[in-house]
């Protein structure tokens, strides 16, 4: 099974790298695939990858998440953003057979394989029917195994069978023992694990436990597959040194992983360059690209092997002949070339206008502040202290441009004066605008003048044209209102000592709106939304003023009249029961507070005298 699991394994590295185990000779052997080591001027085929926001730097697994992530093991836990990692989350069982399957890079299907009855639905299905094929996991339910149990967390001890089977680890240390997992069902796979070195157990620092039953977090997945990868022979090395025809080349291969001494093979390189035992040395006689193979043998028979290309430049010099004009007060985005040399290159520059810089990689930072003609004198120098120099022209003119992007709004019926602005370039300035608002008219200084008939939202064609010819065109946006008015044309009636909310609704101006009041009665509140609430503690009839502010100034005044209307209460008999069909006339005091009834004696209940006037506070 291991061996059968191992023939699929492929693992990418930092730099393209493809490890591909095989087995045959020694036992296991490691074959590197898909390897491209590009020299001189080319462009790492690493892929920089940005770290996760929750695997933050110093992390305990930060180094083992980011390898992950850099082999395409992982893209993150809350897609489809993807920036973060989860470490402290379970691994399930479907997670599981996806990592294992990126990082073996299997691919191979059984056909005739029965799918897991619980995965028909499942996001893993595909990873789960190659892992099944690959030997790597039989099912979650034996003997019948008709069940893979994908959202079931991964335990420490199951982890353990799963690398076991993946990288075909056979060695078992007999001084290795965890006294918690002498019973375990996975003893066997987690003593393989821990003699490989993948695991060392689970209490440091006595580490004599293991933990089988643990559920395995993403974090230390991440660490358990990081070590795995390291029982394998790899070209380490991402980029080599560039050559130069007629002068001396060195450059060295590098492995890691396996078990040294490695034995290099390597054949196709340029005239005049020769390989001994992974250093690369000689002097090119010619350019040119020249792909050749790479093998790799490490002391227990594992191989790796792959592709090599080595580009022989010229030597070096300067490429750009001609610098474009810039324009003051705006970024000047050119690049100067070189060619040939050691890279990378590394250029300065001498005489460059204020404002402006040359960055080491030939790209030119900041913007003139000044117009003007400059001789500009460029520097490149190689690795290696080899320059060139070349002077060059750079014109710098001084920029026209329209300075408000949106004119002030304006409002239907009101008289409007505005005017736009131009910077730069040689005043005086002459305008033409397009698109005007009806009512509106513009003149050649840029003056906007009239009164607007019809609202909306305008986009005005605008050119200007400064002394020496220089041309620029804008739109300019252009609001215009509808007046200013309030909608709400009456004030729902009000009852005393009842909760009253009712909004004022206004319209057309700039919003938002502001609310007052002068004189609301007790009681009433406005809120500055045009909400108002409250209780009010006094009947009759309130003339109210209200007043609505838009956010450029502009007022609407209304008057409305709010009646609120009173409570009335019942007579009392003499022994304190209500009376029986009582007929009341009241009459409101002079203040508003108290309402006085009289009582007809007929309608009492018997034995009440009390036939003279009943006297109520209309708050009580």
């Amino acid at each position: 099974v291991s061996n059968r699991a191992l023939s699929h394994w492929l693992l990418a590295s930092p730099a393209g790298l493809q490890l591909a185990a095989t087995t045959g000779g020694r036992g296991m052997r490691w074959a590197i695939g898909s390897l491209l080591l590009v020299v001189m001027l080319t462009t790492n085929l690493a892929t920089a990858v940005p770290g996760f926001t929750d695997v933050p730097a110093g992390h305990v697994f930060e180094s083992q998440v980011n390898w992950m992530a850099e082999q395409g093991i992982t893209r993150g836990c809350n897609p489809p953003i993807n920036d973060q990692f989860c470490p402290d989350d379970p691994v399930t069982r479907g997670q599981m057979a996806a990592f294992l399957v990126r990082a073996l890079d299997l691919t191979e299907v059984d056909p005739n394989l029965d799918v897991f009855e619980d995965t028909i639905d499942s996001f893993f299905l595909s990873d789960i029917m190659i892992l099944a094929t690959s030997g790597i996991t039989k099912g979650c339910n034996p003997p019948a195994n008709d069940r893979f149990c994908p959202d079931d967390v991964v335990t420490r001890g199951q982890m353990g069978a799963f690398l076991v089977r993946s990288f075909g680890l056979t060695e078992v240390d007999p001084d290795v023992s965890f006294g918690d997992a002498d019973d375990s069902v996975f003893r066997t796979d987690i003593v393989r694990l821990a003699t490989a070195g993948i695991t060392k157990g689970c209490n440091p620092p006595a580490n004599d436990w293991y933990c089988p039953n643990d559920v395995v977090t993403r974090g230390q997945m991440a660490a358990f597959l990081h070590r795995a990868t390291g029982l394998l022979p790899r070209i380490t090395t991402e980029e080599l040194s560039g050559g130069t025809v007629g002068e001396p080349y060195t450059s060295t291969l590098v492995a890691a992983g396996g078990e040294p001494p490695y034995s290099w093979t390597v054949t196709g390189l340029p005239d005049g360059v020769v390989h001994n035992s992974g250093d690369l040395v000689g002097t090119p006689t010619a350019n040119g690209h020249s792909p050749g193979p790479v093998g790799l043998e490490d002391s227990r028979g594992g191989e790796a092997s792959g592709s090599l290309v080595i580009d022989v430049d010229l030597p070096l010099g300067i490429v750009t002949e001609v610098l474009p004009v810039g324009t003051t007060g705006e970024p000047y985005t050119f690049s100067v070339v070189a060619t040939g040399g050691e890279p990378p290159h590394e250029w300065s520059a001498d005489g460059l206008p204020d404002g402006l810089s040359v960055r080491a990689d030939g790209s030119f930072a900041g913007a003139a502040t000044v117009p003007g003609l400059s001789v500009v004198e460029l520097v490149v120098a190689d690795t290696e202290g080899r320059v060139d120099t070349r002077p060059l022209l750079l014109e710098v003119s001084g920029p026209l441009t329209i300075v408000k992007s949106e004119l002030p709004s304006g409002t239907v019926g009101e008289s409007y004066s505005g005017s736009l602005e131009a910077a730069g370039g040689e005043p005086p300035y002459t305008w033409t605008v397009t698109s005007e608002p009806p009512g509106i008219e513009a003149d050649s200084t840029g003056a906007m003048t009239g009164t607007p008939t019809l609202s909306g939202e305008y986009t005005l064609n605008v050119a200007v044209t400064d002394a020496d010819g220089r041309i620029t065109v804008a739109a300019v946006l252009f609001d215009v209102d509808h007046p200013l008015d309030i909608v709400t044309d009456s004030l729902d009636d009000a009852a005393l000592y009842r909760t009253y909310d009712m909004s004022l609704i206004a319209t057309g101006g700039e919003p938002a709106y502001s609310w007052t009041s002068p004189n609301l009665p007790d009681g009433l509140t406005l809120d500055p939304s045009g909400s108002i609430s409250g209780t009010p503690d006094y009947f009759g009839n309130h003339w109210i003023s209200f007043t609505a502010t838009d956010a450029d100034g502009r007022t609407a005044a209304v008057d409305f009249d709010l009646f609120v209307r009173g409570m009335m209460w019942a007579s009392m008999s003499a022994s304190g029961e209500p009376g029986n069909d009582e007929c009341h006339s009241g009459a409101i005091s002079g203040d508003g507070r108290y309402v006085a009834f009289s009582s007809q004696a007929g309608n009492l209940t018997d034995g009440d005298d009390n036939h003279q006037i009943d006297v109520f506070r209309q708050d009580r």
